[in-house]
């Protein structure tokens, strides 16, 4: 497996920084988690063609994870009218990107049937059951997270690796499940290094991500959602986590593929 970052920011990315998202090459298959608003220039910063993805997975119904969706849609529609776009998704989102697709471009809906011949949806009614597989080898799983509107989990595996992705959430027992002796975990840090959060917590510390991937017995954690990602509060961030995890610790650069270290 390698994966590569499209963006490591929160909902208000600073200058220069693009909203947290990622491409999982999983057995040559390649998973787009999440659709921030700038998806399709954050893919062509990273050389990657929308017609090469394979599945897309959306975490949750916020813009900066879920309005980029309608226009990489309308780019399938103009450029590769034949390709199916295949949607993993909490099954009560399904008539919400209906409905952003007749905004941003109602001939999708109108003129041909292309939300029914051209989208296959993977609905999600109960995250805890929820498995699809994408090959014989390859696996997608989720768990809820705590969030402000209802949030999914992600945990791609293969038969040797896994990559788990926490999307937006406070600590949570179900993401430490999901992730445990995952290759490499990916947890939001959008409240920075260790101020502590309110209760209930829609988002985490780095200190709590380090606790997670602790907790999991994680190989190797990634920061992400940052608020801050600037040198100084990278290195905080960063130096916080290992305060709670003594496995690998980074903030990673965006646009670069970078295979997964460890393995089962």
């Amino acid at each position: 497996m390698k994966i590569l970052q499209l963006g490591k920011a929160s909902a208000v990315p600073p200058e220069g920084q693009y909203n947290a998202s990622y491409v999982i090459d999983a057995g040559g298959q390649l998973i787009l988690i999440d659709t921030p608003p700038s998806i399709i220039t954050q893919l062509n910063n990273a050389r990657i063609k929308p017609e090469q993805i394979d599945w897309i997975a959306i975490t949750h119904q916020h813009g900066d994870h879920l309005l980029g969706l309608p226009m990489l849609l309308v780019y399938g529609y103009a450029l590769f009218p034949d390709k199916i776009w295949r949607i993993i998704v909490q099954d009560f989102l399904i008539d919400t990107i209906r409905h952003l697709i007749e905004i941003a471009y109602p001939e999708l809906l109108h003129k041909r049937p292309f939300f029914t011949n051209n989208i296959q949806f993977y609905p999600i009614s109960n995250p805890t059951d929820f498995l699809l597989e994408l090959s014989a080898r390859t696996t997608i799983r989720a768990a809820s997270t705590c969030h402000g509107v209802p949030c999914t989990a992600i945990r791609i595996g293969t038969a040797d690796q896994s990559v788990t992705y926490s999307a937006d959430t406070g600590f949570t027992e179900p993401v430490v499940e999901l992730a445990q002796n995952t290759s490499l975990l990916i947890h939001e840090a959008g409240l920075g290094a260790v101020k502590p959060p309110p209760a209930p917590a829609h988002h985490s510390t780095a200190e709590q991500a380090g606790t997670a991937a602790q907790r999991a017995h994680a190989r190797e954690l990634w920061l992400t959602h940052l608020s801050d990602c600037s040198e100084t509060g990278i290195n905080g961030a960063v130096r916080a986590a290992r305060n709670s995890f003594g496995g690998t610790v980074r903030v990673v650069d965006d646009f670069i593929w970078i295979p997964v270290t460890y393995s089962f």
